[in-house]
């Protein structure tokens, strides 16, 4: 970021330099932000560390597993909720009512539940173009098509997504599953507000420590976090080692509880192929993997249009799930 050299500079997208100042100034621009909406200094950088935590954590599970669905919740209130109960009382310290609010709203928004998250699979999405389309490229220049695309893809989504949430919130009354839901969206629009926000702000008011502070909390992250670098460490120093970090983080996901089968299915093909063919069928694989991932959407994306086309005519809808839900 402070030196003057092409080589520090260079990059496949952007110059370094760019990049390093663009995100300290959108992560300040965050923080004003927070504070015009009535939130202290520190609560402001505190949540926000906490997202770019959040973040990191998850891009990395993604980067090391390729899973397309991370549910791993994060109560970004947690360190608050943490200072106030489980810290000696001459310790315990508390953040402004307007910060634990706002703490907790984005909590709701973002991190509560992360299957899909921008943060992560834009840089996956990237990464992935590298080894396919730029291997030996190191001028940004060249890859301004695919940021753009990018660009133009994330803001036709927002249109599209937002008119399309307007359109349905404002012209039906309930889902068309077989156990219809109203109001659409309830968890949205009504559960998250009520039971993340308003609930936890009040139950956080002195004497209050929050909606589930449990004295041991500091103990149980500094266990998990020991865990987590024990295995990263094993897994670094000996190549057989079998358990991964990211098995123990998300063991008592609700997500992985969805995908467990899957997964041993997926570990099992990939043992079979190595076994018999090596590394060099393995290579030869991915393909056809591939195919059947793109396949399946494709399925998926044909047989959402039909169910459209019925309900257009008047015949029975049914629902199509692609991720688990």
């Amino acid at each position: 970021m402070i030196r003057r050299d092409a080589a520090a500079r260079a990059s496949r997208y952007l110059p370094y330099g760019v990049v390093g100042w663009a995100f300290i100034l959108t992560q300040a621009i965050i923080v004003i932000w927070l504070m015009a909406a009535g939130a202290s200094f520190v609560g402001s950088v505190v949540l926000v560390l906490m997202l770019l935590l959040v973040f990191l954590v998850v891009g990395r599970i993604v980067a090391e597993t390729g899973l397309l669905y991370v549910l791993l919740p994060v109560p970004l209130n947690r360190p608050w909720v943490m200072a106030a109960s489980d810290l000696p009382a001459t310790l315990s310290m508390r953040t402004s009512v307007k910060s634990f609010f706002l703490t907790t709203m984005f909590y709701g928004m973002f991190t509560h539940d992360l299957r899909q998250s921008a943060a992560v699979f834009v840089p996956h999405a990237l990464r992935v173009t590298d080894v396919a389309s730029y291997p030996n490229e190191r001028r940004w220049q060249r890859t301004l098509p695919l940021i753009f695309a990018l660009l133009l893809s994330l803001a036709v989504a927002y249109v599209v997504s937002g008119a399309a949430q307007l359109y349905i919130h404002y012209t039906f009354n309930f889902t068309l599953d077989a156990n219809p839901l109203s109001p659409i969206g309830a968890w949205g629009s009504l559960g998250m507000p009520r039971y993340l926000d308003l609930d936890s702000t009040l139950k956080y008011i002195p004497p209050g420590t929050g909606p589930d502070a449990s004295r041991g909390g500091i103990t149980h992250f500094v266990f998990g976090a020991a865990v987590t670098t024990v295995l990263s460490i094993l897994r670094l120093r000996f190549a057989e080692w079998p358990l991964h970090p990211v098995g123990f983080i998300m063991a008592y996901s609700w997500g992985l509880r969805q995908m467990w089968f899957s997964i041993f299915l997926g570990w099992l093909l990939k043992v079979l192929v190595v076994r018999l063919g090596g590394s060099y069928l393995l290579r030869q694989s991915r393909s056809w993997f591939l195919g059947m991932i793109i396949g399946d959407a494709a399925v998926i994306a044909f047989w959402l249009a039909v169910s459209l086309v019925r309900l257009s005519m008047g015949l029975e809808y049914h629902a199509i799930r692609f991720l688990p839900t």
